[in-house]
């Protein structure tokens, strides 16, 4: 191979060529540093060949961010747009060309200001950050981290700066950090965060100003005069920094218009597409999808929310995407129609048939909730199929067989629920082997604990407690293994065809009965071994018989005087039985545990009539506790689907179960 005619390049050569090329001058009148071998020496000769004028005409079209950017690809670029003879020029017309943009303090250079507006780093640690503030009093921009640094309390700077420099160094007004707050023991509540807040001061300011006031020694009328001079050049860095936060609102104001802009004309344009396809309906319904929506995400924020114009080969390759998320949107259209159609249906035939019942039980009756008797097996079959029906039925007449069957299935919906509290009297070390006797869930020594709060419940009231209520219809989708993470499957109809699957009768059930609640103690209920114990010795005491129920040991209401270990810690020797089994526990021996005692002590009197306010309303419909005075509890059983005749009905029965609650609690002694 002929080398003859390429010039062989050594080490010495190319270094010697470095240092040659330093110490001349360009067509620009500024020092052509080499800005080394490969793309950056190519991409350099455009600026050090190129006409003055030429060149100019080209950065006119730049930025001040674009110039940023360029002056930071290389030592010679930066050369160039940092030197203060030919580069002034091109800062101020790419300055000039922001629209509103105050022009730039005699304090700063044009670069400088540029960097502080439309930079995106932080001065102190140099690291880009999503967000960064500016202090444009401070002439300083600083993510959050370094703003704890270089800005003090005051009580940290007295002492070391002269006070007369507070009103003139820059500050900003927030709350204590967090490691303020645990040396002072400071709590930020947000419901009280003015008084938190303080003042922090620039420290870099405070040094310069401070040495420039020493710097002055003894003369007051020298530091007078310095003094009002840094207090009108003070009143003009405010008035420029105002200006610049108001053009900064005012951009980001248009900035938000044209992304919106364009994001719906982007938006029209998927549209169109979409309704050629034939989805433009469920296009519309987008808002309808949620988190669990397949596709929504994908769809919704990465496709919808760009602003660029939606091109044939972008949609070509998204397309597919979105005709499976219009698929998941139609599907949840349709839902939601049968949701409404078996809401309406619930309404009209079932909501009148069960107020009736409800109201014709005695007000202590224990009945199954609304959810709990459209979810029966013998009556959800029957909606389902009549929602699912494309001409609706004529639904007079189709629940009567179900409503004559009523009391039959109240009669086994009560034997699920005591079969419960049975299975837990089973477990216990009482009847553990033992035959249980007919109606031993009535008797006062029949006693439940929930493992949750450690309350003490007997019949039937462990029915109605707060712990052991739970949704009647659980989301579906939370029911989603989390190892598989799968999409679920959208499946409507059972293989039978005809009638609606389990899973789609599951999920409108939810969409109509979403906050409605049903007793589900699960673990959490357990037999009080020491509350039977106790209560057994309060019955011999008193000369009751053991198959005394516990609401007629609560109309005796004994006074007992606590002899026992279980009462050592109480406030109180004397208290009721109610609340003598709160302190219960487990003993050897449980005789001479308790004395009858006639009068009753002060304690006990303040902790009945709180009793009396404590009562909250249960509304038989949906089991939710009726103890907000802010809430319309008409309005409450009216959506529902009660008529305003039937939601005054149900509000006059849980005004009389309060005063009768109200006439058991207060012992006429105290009244």
């Amino acid at each position: 191979m002929d080398m003859g005619n390429k010039p062989q390049r050594s080490g010495s050569q190319i270094k010697r060529a470095r240092a040659s090329d330093t110490s001349s001058t360009g067509s620009l009148g500024v020092p052509t540093f080499s800005p080394g071998n490969g793309k950056q020496r190519a991409s350099f000769d455009f600026f050090k060949d190129s006409p003055l004028d030429i060149l100019r005409e080209v950065l006119d079209y730049l930025s001040p961010l674009d110039l940023l950017h360029l002056s930071r690809t290389s030592k010679a670029l930066r050369a160039f747009f940092m030197n203060k003879i030919s580069s002034p020029a091109i800062w101020r017309s790419a300055l000039a060309a922001v629209n509103g943009l105050p022009p730039c303090p005699e304090d700063l250079a044009e670069p400088q200001y540029a960097n502080l507006l439309f930079g995106n780093h932080c001065h102190l640690c140099l690291v880009e950050h999503d967000y960064v503030s500016k202090y444009m009093e401070a002439r300083v921009r600083l993510c959050q981290t370094c703003g704890v640094y270089e800005f003090l309390p005051w009580d940290k700077l007295s002492g070391k700066i002269d006070e007369r420099l507070k009103s003139l160094i820059p500050c900003i007004v927030a709350s204590p950090s967090r490691h303020e707050q645990e040396i002072k023991h400071i709590t930020c509540d947000s419901f009280n965060q003015n008084s938190t807040r303080k003042q922090y001061f620039h420290v870099v300011t405070a040094i310069k100003l401070n040495k420039e006031l020493e710097a002055l020694g003894s003369h007051e009328k020298m530091k007078t005069s310095w003094l009002e001079n840094r207090g009108a050049v003070w009143n003009r860095m405010r008035e420029h920094s105002d200006a610049c936060r108001n053009h900064a609102s005012m951009m980001f104001e248009t900035e938000q218009a044209r992304v919106s802009q364009a994001r719906n004309c982007r938006k029209q344009q998927l549209r169109e597409k979409i309704a050629g396809l034939g989805w433009g309906s469920e296009f519309d319904r987008m808002d309808r999808a949620n988190a669990q929506t397949r596709n929504a995400n994908l769809c919704c924020v990465g496709y919808l929310r760009r602003t660029e114009d939606l091109t044939e080969q972008e949609w070509e390759e998204t397309k597919p995407d979105w005709l499976i998320f219009m698929e998941a949107i139609r599907n949840i259209t349709e839902r939601s129609a049968r949701a409404q159609r078996f809401e309406a249906l619930v309404r009209t035939q079932i909501v009148p048939f069960y107020s009736r019942y409800v109201l014709s039980q005695p007000s202590k009756a224990l009945t199954p909730t609304l959810a709990e008797v459209v979810l029966m097996e013998e009556l959800l079959p029957i909606l389902g199929n009549h929602v699912l029906s494309q001409v609706p039925q004529d639904p007079d007449g189709i629940f009567d067989n179900v409503f004559g069957r009523f009391p039959e299935l109240l009669a086994k919906w009560n034997s699920e629920r005591e079969e419960v509290l049975m299975q837990a009297l089973r477990k216990s070390t009482v009847y553990e082997c033992k035959d249980i006797p007919e109606g031993v869930l009535s008797y006062a020594s029949t006693v439940f604990s929930c493992r949750e709060c450690g309350d003490v419940l007997t019949y039937p009231t462990v029915f109605v407690h707060e712990c052991f209520l739970r949704l009647t219809c659980p989301d579906p989708a939370r029911l989603i293994s989390k190892k598989t993470r799968r999409w679920k499957q959208e499946v409507e109809f059972s293989a039978l065809g005809g009638v609606l699957a389990q899973e789609a009768l599951d999920e409108i059930a939810h969409d109509v009965f979403r906050d409605a609640r049903s007793w589900q103690p699960g673990s959490n209920l357990v037999f009080h071994d020491p509350g039977y114990h106790h209560t057994v010795v309060v019955l011999d005491l008193l000369g009751l018989e053991r198959t005394t129920t516990s609401e007629e040991l609560r109309q005796i209401d004994p006074y007992l005087e606590c002899r026992c270990e279980c009462f050592k810690r109480s406030k109180s020797e004397t208290m009721g039985w109610m609340e003598a089994l709160m302190h219960c526990k487990g003993s050897h021996s449980y005789g001479g545990s308790f004395a009858i005692v006639d009068k009753r002590g002060g304690p006990t009197e303040t902790w009945q009539q709180i009793q009396v306010y404590m009562y909250k309303s249960l509304c038989p419909l949906c089991q939710q506790w009726q103890n907000d005075p802010r809430e319309d509890v008409i309005r409450h059983y009216g959506e529902h689907g009660c008529s305003e005749a039937g939601a005054q009905a149900f509000d006059s029965r849980a005004w009389k179960e309060e005063m009768d609650f109200a006439q058991w609690i207060v012992d006429p002694a105290f009244e």
